[in-house]
């Protein structure tokens, strides 16, 4: 029953390392998202700012300003949406290693009874051995 009931919990436990893993694995997704398109942000800025330097883009000087403005303003706010994620993924990280702990206790505690078990049969058997050796050298006295 004990060992049933061991099992039941390293598998429990198992679920609940696999959900965290999962929670934090879409915050990590999130991040890369939130970063990309920081990057995208970036990129048409400067694409843009490469098509308003040339000459014959004069007039288009005006209209990069608000674009660049536009796009800082952008930037930025990804950028604290991104300051605003990185606590949620440090305490996702910390649930998940509570959790993997909580597991390893479990399935630490699984392995020295699994041992304390082999050991006790190895010791049975070595003494049923012991008695039946006695046994034979008595009857051959």
């Amino acid at each position: 029953m004990a060992r049933r009931t061991l099992e039941t919990l390293i598998r429990l436990n198992r679920f609940e390392v696999d959900e965290k893993r999962r929670a934090l694995q879409a915050l990590l997704d999130r991040e890369a998202e939130i970063q990309a398109t920081i990057r995208r942000l970036d990129a048409e800025l400067k694409a843009e700012q490469d098509v308003a330097a040339r000459p014959e883009a004069a007039e288009l000087g005006a209209v990069y300003g608000a674009f660049a403005a536009a796009a800082k303003t952008r930037k930025a706010e990804q950028l604290e949406r991104l300051a605003d994620l990185y606590p949620e993924i440090e305490a996702a990280r910390a649930d998940l290693a509570e959790a993997f702990a909580g597991l390893k206790k479990y399935e630490i505690a699984k392995r020295n009874r699994d041992e304390a078990e082999a050991a006790d049969a190895a010791r049975r058997d070595g003494i049923e051995l012991d008695e039946m050796g006695l046994a034979a050298h008595r009857r051959s006295e």
